[in-house]
């Protein structure tokens, strides 16, 4: 295929290497067999890293003898665009530019990576990582800040916690850089904060995703902000501040009641209403939210449901709606709290029941950095060792929840 020097000239210093290299790699040439009669193989090498510009009579042999179809001049890396979308699930208008347009090669890997990690589809994710990391090299600051972001969420899905701290880090510098306000990012931080105990941090960025988010008129973002925040601010008793919230919030539900704001809404009405002591309303409106909306259910919500029959002792109504769930749906984290409760209330002397807790629950508890299940989980290994008069044992596994907490400068929640 020949090119005009129109698209010769518009393959710059960031692309023309990236665009010879996945082309080579897609069909499966060696570097000898593209360079044979153009140019030298280590000259070729320098193209594809990136160090050389070469002369556009150079460059139109290569990609005729790689046959490289270019975007249009107008064309603009979309994928800031494609991650708005696929947070928004609008995977229609992704498609239609899939069909319209051509993309480099790296930017189908870009996009396929971000909806696996939003589908928490790890191993594909894991497959695709592999991939994009032999261009990192090519990205320009925006796309690889926006690489590091879907990265970090990886790692924090896939409970890599280091990596996905230094990912989130290096997307906050770029965004930084580039003098640009990500309120993804900082959705995103939020809720990392959060999940390692450093409110004040979590609600600092919060606090920013929110204000970016009514900047850019995103009401289904801000919403997703605010439900947020009553969530956090619930654990603090901050009752009165939550219901201001959650009336403002109201306004801008969706009307339909299929919306699965509807959901979220009636789940922190469920908190409150528990708060109160008005028990009745309370399970009413946890009922509410795990009903069926758009063909979902949330499965925090159901774990706040299953938590709320077990601190009002409704045994029966626990285990009927245990017995209902499809497990295979819900995460392992889920999982793991759902045995639990089963095998609090079934089986709570067995001594499955003990080596479930101290080989599986606490240690999962701990990874994920579930500070509150660890130390339910914990109560319960020390009441089991206690009640059989195993006070070593219990005293043990008292101090490694101790160690834990000291070791992250976690909160402790005993």
């Amino acid at each position: 295929m020949k090119i005009n020097k129109n698209n010769v000239k518009y393959i710059d210093a960031h692309h023309h290497g990236l665009f010879v290299k996945e082309a080579r790699l897609r069909q499966r040439y060696r570097l000898i067999e593209v360079a044979d009669e153009i140019c030298d193989v280590s000259y070729l090498s320098k193209i594809e890293s990136g160090n050389i510009v070469p002369p556009p009579e150079i460059f139109e042999k290569i990609v005729e003898r790689l046959n490289i179809q270019f975007p249009s001049k107008e064309h603009v890396c979309p994928i800031s665009i494609f991650r708005k979308s696929l947070y928004q699930e609008d995977i229609n208008m992704i498609e239609s530019y899939l069909v319209n347009d051509v993309f480099h090669h790296y930017e189908v890997h870009m996009i396929s990576f971000f909806q696996a990690v939003i589908n928490d589809e790890l191993l594909e994710a894991f497959a695709l990582k592999k991939t994009i990391d032999q261009f990192c090299h090519h990205f320009n600051r925006k796309e690889e800040q926006i690489y590091m972001l879907f990265s970090g969420i990886y790692f924090f899905k896939n409970l890599e916690w280091k990596n996905g701290e230094k990912c989130f880090e290096k997307s906050l510098d770029l965004a930084c850089q580039i003098k640009e306000e990500d309120p993804y990012l900082y959705f995103e931080l939020a809720q990392y904060y959060f999940q390692m105990q450093k409110i004040h941090l979590g609600f600092s960025y919060l606090e920013r995703a929110t204000t970016e988010f009514k900047k850019l008129f995103e009401k289904e973002w801000v919403f997703k902000c605010g439900i947020l925040w009553c969530r956090e601010s619930i654990k603090n008793d901050n009752i009165k501040r939550v219901e201001m919230q959650l009336e403002a919030l109201r306004k801008i539900i969706n009307p339909c009641k299929t919306h699965l704001q509807w959901s979220y809404f009636f789940n922190i009405l469920g908190m409150i209403y528990e708060a109160r002591g008005q028990n009745t309303q309370a399970e009413e409106y946890y009922t509410k939210s795990i009903e069926q909306r758009n063909g979902k259910i949330n499965e925090k919500f159901i774990i706040d449901i299953i938590k709320f029959y077990y601190r009002r002792q409704k045994n029966e109504q626990l285990i009927k709606l245990i017995e209902k769930l499809n497990l295979s749906c819900l995460s392992i984290r889920s999982r793991m709290i759902v045995d639990f409760y089963y095998f609090k209330i079934v089986d709570e002397n067995s001594e499955h029941f003990e080596i479930f807790l101290r080989k599986d629950a606490i240690p999962f508890a701990m990874k994920v950095f579930d500070l509150q299940s660890v130390s339910l989980y914990t109560k319960e290994l020390t009441k089991y060792h206690r009640d059989r008069l195993s006070y070593k044992k219990a005293t043990d596994a008292y101090y490694k929840l101790e160690k834990f907490r000291d070791e992250f400068n976690l909160i402790a929640i005993l």
